[in-house]
């Protein structure tokens, strides 16, 4: 049989060496996903490299490696070294897409953005010995093509026995309707946000509680994308009676009816972007949207929902200055 190996690399450390940890927490949906779409005469496994070692002499014959910012140079290395052992390279994920003229010269392949719509055809020219230089289903698709298109159940049974957390991930949506410059998710979905159909959410959280987990990360990347679509996921969520966490802007602090549904639904934590205390260094990102005046509040509000904030910021932005910086830790 065909074997193929997926890796998610880990980062490097001050000295060149793999970040590991005792257990990862946050693990990703993309491989179990690619796992199950794979044909069913492939041997497929996954390596999470921040908790088990790369087989760097595995017998596989294809070899998918995943590409995040901060661990794209072993991504690059892990390429060179399967490479020349005579193995077939695919490069994906954020790094590999945003800059796929740069990930082609260290691979066979470079799958760009969602690979749901390019994987059947990526492994059939693999076996017919075609492999393209480059995947893509375009942008302007998406819209019509996810909602249409039913994944199978992810192979979670690849990655349950691994020093991984008390939860597992779950998606309803990609991409998110804004438009900061900062943002790899605006670069790939260019202000289009895809929904999923319910059932299939539905599904997919059962098969999470009937491996035995109590909680769920909702993976999208704005759950506050549309708030319609939002009001019904948490009519499938509900009785499941399960934890669960996601992230999205924080304008849903704006929105205590919908924080309430939220804090029904079971949902304990979600995490946002702030960016920045100062509305110039918003302007400049593409995010004159959101307004630091009104911070406290929002985040006041969903607190007092009875949901816990994880807040991502950015200094050194174009308004930043030394007296922003004391201002954003005294905000802190």
């Amino acid at each position: 049989m065909k074997k193929l190996l997926l890796i998610q690399p880990s980062p490097y450390d001050k000295n060149h060496m793999p970040i590991k940890k005792k257990r990862l927490y946050f693990v990703g949906l993309a491989m179990p996903l690619l796992a199950a779409m794979t044909p069913k005469d492939w041997i497929v496994e996954i390596c999470i490299e921040t908790i088990e070692e790369v087989p760097l002499e595995t017998d596989a014959e294809l070899i998918g490696i995943s590409t995040m910012g901060h661990g794209v140079l072993r991504s690059i290395d892990l390429a060179k070294h399967y490479r020349a052992m005579g193995k077939t390279v695919i490069l994906g994920g954020y790094m590999a897409s945003i800059m796929a003229e740069e990930a082609v010269q260290f691979c066979d392949a470079v799958v760009i953005g969602d690979a749901e719509g390019v994987w059947e055809d990526l492994i059939k020219d693999y076996e017919n010995g075609s492999l393209k230089p480059m995947y893509r289903e375009p942008i302007q698709n998406l819209s019509t093509v996810i909602p249409k298109l039913s994944t199978p159940l992810p192979r979670f049974d690849l990655i349950v026995g691994k020093a991984i957390g008390d939860f597992l991930p779950v998606q309803a949506g990609r991409g998110c309707p804004n438009c900061c410059s900062f943002c790899s998710v605006a670069c790939l979905y260019e202000g289009t946000y895809i929904k999923k159909d319910l059932s299939e959410v539905k599904r997919d959280i059962e098969q999470v509680k009937a491996l035995g987990f109590k909680k769920f990360t909702l993976l999208d990347d704005n759950i506050h994308g549309d708030r319609d679509y939002l009001i019904k996921l948490l009519e499938v969520i509900k009785p499941f009676r399960m934890k669960w966490m996601s992230q999205c802007d924080i304008k849903i602090g704006r929105d205590k009816e919908l924080l309430k549904l939220l804090k029904e639904s079971g949902c304990y934590a979600l995490s946002f972007g702030i960016e920045s205390i100062s509305q110039e260094s918003l302007n400049h990102m593409d995010k004159a949207w959101a307004n630091p005046l009104e911070y406290t509040a929002l985040i006041n509000n969903i607190v007092s929902a009875g949901i816990d904030v994880s807040t991502e910021m950015v200094v050194g932005g174009e308004g930043d200055t030394l007296e922003s910086i004391r201002k954003t830790k005294d905000f802190i």
